[in-house]
């Protein structure tokens, strides 16, 4: 899966930002 901080416009701050990963993977498949 794609990293976070491709798609989520917040610091990569998060070693588990799975709210990051599921926003980038929904705006990797939209």
């Amino acid at each position: 899966m794609p990293p976070a901080h491709i798609s989520d416009n917040r610091p990569d701050t998060q070693p588990a930002d799975y709210e990051g990963i599921i926003q980038g993977a929904l705006h990797f498949a939209a």
